[in-house]
């Protein structure tokens, strides 16, 4: 296909007027694997965060006089977005091809047009600017002088690892358990299981996620069958509820968890997701700086944090591996 005629401004005027959709695009890739998390929008660099705990206050039979004080430990955590960008160079014409030869206009409403649109192109282009973003979700290692994705924010599983630094999650707060044996296709069923009788009483009362990877996932399913043989009421081997959990505790296979260290155990209110999405500060536009190239650049918050690792809300599960980059064998 031949090169198609463009024109710059329309390319720059399309990143201002479509600011707030294409800000909007990222945040919606990232919907697969925060559909079972908290998405705090409007946070920009750092907020506290935390479950109330209201003791001291408590209802009783009628004593007149009596009176109690209370006690409101917020134990606040801080959810930090932290400001980050991307500046891509774009050839319009490769992009424009690349829309008409696969029709692929789903990032925006409407339809496509014989000729695409500077809008298309620029939503395509910020449709892949957090693809990694599964990943950092729960392994990203802040560093302020990264390339990619994975620099921007700790990660759930990074936070963990030093919230057990720190002790806030430990064995004696209830908090974190450590298997002694990798999961496997043969044990999945009894370790997962198992898992049940270590949460809180407060915690198996609620409707939680277990956060795994997909390689637990499918052991679960196997070790069920395995353990199910015989019970004509099984139809269904595709377990997304652990059984002996009354139906409380949903298996959340996330692909970010590959290879990943820990499961866990949480509601989905307790993980948040911070981006900003309201501010100025968020901004796409797009510069001319070569022939036959432009330079898209966006501009956005993205940050982690667990509102509460109390064991009324949280658990950990620290797995055993017999591979050394710490890959489950299932």
């Amino acid at each position: 296909m031949g090169k198609l005629k463009y024109n710059t401004e329309d390319y720059q005027n399309a990143a201002i007027t479509a600011e707030k959709e294409l800000l909007k695009i990222p945040v919606i890739t990232l919907r697969q694997s925060t559909k079972h998390m908290t998405v705090r929008r409007g946070i920009r660099g750092t907020v506290l965060v935390g479950a109330e705990d209201v003791s001291g206050a408590e209802m009783a039979p009628y004593v007149k006089n009596r009176k109690s004080d209370v006690n409101l430990d917020l134990n606040l955590r801080p959810l930090t977005t932290y400001f980050s960008s991307v500046n891509a160079d774009f050839d319009p014409n490769e992009a424009m091809n690349t829309l008409l030869d696969h029709q692929a206009n789903k990032a925006m409403d409407g339809e496509l047009a014989n000729t695409p649109t500077a809008k298309e192109v620029l939503a395509l282009i910020a449709k892949g600017v957090l693809r990694n973003a599964p990943f950092s979700v729960w392994r990203g290692v802040r560093n302020p002088k990264g390339n990619t994705t994975m620099d921007i924010a700790d990660g759930f599983d990074t936070i963990t690892k030093k919230d057990i630094e720190s002790g806030e999650v430990s064995l004696e707060n209830g908090n974190y358990f450590e298997l002694g044996e990798p999961i496997t296709k043969e044990n999945a069923y009894e370790v997962i299981t198992g898992l049940v009788s270590l949460l809180d009483d407060t915690l198996r009362e609620k409707k939680c996620y277990l956060y795994c990877s997909k390689a637990i996932s499918d052991a679960y399913n196997t070790s069920y069958k395995n353990n199910s043989k015989g019970i004509s009421y099984n139809g269904k081997f595709e377990q997304t509820v652990v059984e002996g959990s009354n139906g409380n505790l949903i298996i959340c296979p996330q692909t970010g968890k590959r290879d990943s260290e820990f499961i866990h155990i949480s509601v989905e209110e307790n993980l948040l997701v911070g981006v900003d999405q309201e501010s100025d500060e968020e901004n796409v536009r797009v510069k001319d700086y070569q022939p036959d190239t432009l330079t898209f650049m966006m501009r956005m918050f993205l940050g982690f944090q667990f509102r509460t690792v109390h064991k009324s809300f949280f658990f950990a599960v620290k797995l055993k591996s017999t591979s050394q980059d710490g890959e489950v064998e299932p």
